[in-house]
C-alpha cells in the first residue's frame, strides 16, 4: 500500500482535530457502555450502517429505557447478554412488532428489518455458544468473522463494526466516510483494503511520539468525525 506525504499529512491533521489536547482516547457515553453489552454493540452496528449518530443512539436509548416486564435495561446493574435480549423479543408477539414498539424504527436494511437483522445476528451469537462481550472476544477472530459475514445483510463494514465495539483498536469500519477520505487523500484505489491501509498507516505515524499510542480504531474514529464534520460545514 502507498503511503504517500499527501495522504499521512492528512491523517495527521484528522488525528489533531478531532484530538485537540493530544490525548488519544475515544469519546465515553456513559449510558452507552458497550463493553457490558453485546446486544447494545449489535443494535448499534446494525442500525449505523447509512444512518445519522444521533439517529442510532436515539435507537440505543430507546431500547435501554423501554418498560420491559424485568423493568428497563438501564435501570440494570447486570451487563445485558445475548439470552437477555432474546428474552426481551420474545416478550412480543414477533421481531416487527418489537421493532416497531421498543426500537421505534422500520427502516430496512436488504430486504428485512433492522431489527431482525439483529435478531439473526444474535442467533447466530447463541448458536456460536456467544452470549456476552467476553465470549465474544475469547473466539477466533477470522472464524467469527467468516460466520458473521455469512449471514444475510451482514457485510464487512458492519462485522468490522461489532469488532470494533467489543473492544478490538485493531480493526476500522470501512464506511463511506473513510471512503470520501481515501478517494480524496490517498494515491490508493477507493476499492482498496482500508483495513490494511490504516493497520500499515498506524505502523508508520506510530513512529512520531505525538501519536505513539496510536490505533486503527481511533485512526478510524478520527478520520470519520473529521470528514462528518465538513459535511455538516457544507
Amino acid at each position: 500500500m502507498l503511503l504517500s506525504p499527501k495522504y499521512l499529512d492528512a491523517c495527521r491533521n484528522a488525528i489533531r482535530e478531532v484530538f485537540p489536547d493530544g490525548k488519544l482516547e475515544m469519546p465515553c457515553d456513559k449510558d452507552l457502555d458497550f463493553s457490558k453489552s453485546l446486544p447494545l454493540c449489535i443494535l448499534s452496528a446494525v442500525f449505523s450502517n447509512q444512518e445519522k449518530e444521533e439517529t442510532t443512539k436515539t435507537i440505543l436509548y430507546k431500547y435501554l429505557n423501554y418498560d420491559f416486564s424485568s423493568g428497563k435495561i438501564k435501570d440494570s446493574k447486570n451487563g445485558q447478554t445475548i439470552t437477555d435480549f432474546l428474552a426481551k423479543i420474545k416478550e412480543f408477539p414477533d421481531i416487527k412488532t418489537f421493532t416497531a414498539t421498543v426500537l421505534k424504527n422500520n427502516r430496512p436494511t436488504c430486504h428485512i428489518l433492522r431489527g431482525e437483522l439483529a435478531q439473526n445476528v444474535a442467533l447466530k451469537m447463541k448458536e456460536l455458544h456467544i452470549d456476552t462481550v467476553q465470549d465474544f472476544q475469547n473466539k477466533n477472530q477470522t472464524e467469527l468473522a467468516e460466520q458473521l459475514c455469512s449471514i444475510d445483510g451482514i457485510g464487512e463494514a458492519t462485522c468490522r463494526y461489532i469488532f470494533m465495539l467489543t473492544g478490538d483498536a485493531s480493526q476500522c469500519k470501512p464506511d463511506r466516510w473513510l471512503m470520501r477520505f481515501m478517494k480524496r487523500y490517498s494515491e490508493n484505489p477507493p476499492c482498496c483494503n482500508i483495513q490494511k491501509l490504516f493497520t500499515q498507516t498506524v505502523q508508520e505515524l506510530r513512529k512520531e511520539p505525538e501519536f505513539s499510542s496510536l490505533t486503527v480504531a481511533l485512526l478510524d474514529y478520527a478520520v470519520w468525525e473529521s470528514e462528518r464534520r465538513k459535511d455538516k460545514q457544507n
